[in-house]
Order: C-alpha cells, then structure tokens, then sequence
C-alpha cells in the first residue's frame, strides 16, 4: 500500500506516531485503507481483522497512559466497510475489551452511522 511501508494488505497496525513532545496528548492510528469500486460484503475472517484493530488501539491507548480515545467508524470510509457491521463490530469489541481508557468516542460521520450507533448503545447506558 502506497505510503505504508511494510505494510502488506489492507490494513496497517495500530501505532503511536514518533516524535510526538510529551506535552502533546498521545494520538494513534489504526488500520484501514484501500480504493475502488464498492466492496462487496465483508469476506469470512474480516470482522475479526477489524475488532482486533479496536483491541490494539486500545491497548496502545492503554501503554502511553490515554484515558480517552475517539474512534472514527473505522473502516466504513474509503475502505467501503459496510457502516452498520462496522459500529456492531465496534460497539461490541470496545464493551468487550478489558482497558485503563475511561472514555471511547465512536465517531460516526453521518446521519446514518450515527443512528447505528445509538440503536447500538442504547441500553447500554451509554450515549
């Protein structure tokens, strides 16, 4: 993948950037990636390839001390992961996931993942 280096597929490893001053509040990035045409459905395997890149993150989050991360719907961009499997992934995954993070932000970016993600979270006890 263009700009990636030694990243093989469509998904890169959830890291920390270097060089970041230690005043600056820690940011990571996860995978993701890819172009075309609209995918088709996602293939066997490819809900856990996602759940596990809110596992690390998250884990990263939890080695340089983050208390709060925001997730954008991860994947449902240019990636073309279908929005609604996605926030099922990643509502899941993150109730599920033992970390020192305090708040997780899922950040839709539209109407429609929005809703998604609130059906999702209702009853919960989250918003």
């Amino acid at each position: 993948m263009p700009g990636w280096p030694g990243v093989e597929g469509s998904t890169a490893p959830s890291t920390a950037p270097p060089g970041r001053p230690s005043s600056a509040p820690p940011a990571g990035r996860g995978g993701g990636g890819g172009r075309g045409a609209p995918r088709p459905p996602p293939a066997s395997g490819e809900p856990e390839i996602l759940a596990s890149c809110y596992r690390r993150s998250l884990a990263v989050a939890d080695e340089l001390g983050a208390r709060s991360v925001a997730f954008p719907a991860i994947s449902t961009g240019i990636y073309g992961y279908p929005p609604q499997l996605a926030a099922e992934v990643a509502v899941t995954t993150v109730a599920a996931t033992t970390t020192e993070v305090e708040i997780v932000q899922l950040v839709a970016f539209d109407s429609e993942t929005h809703a998604f993600y609130a059906r999702l979270l209702t009853g919960r006890g989250r918003r």
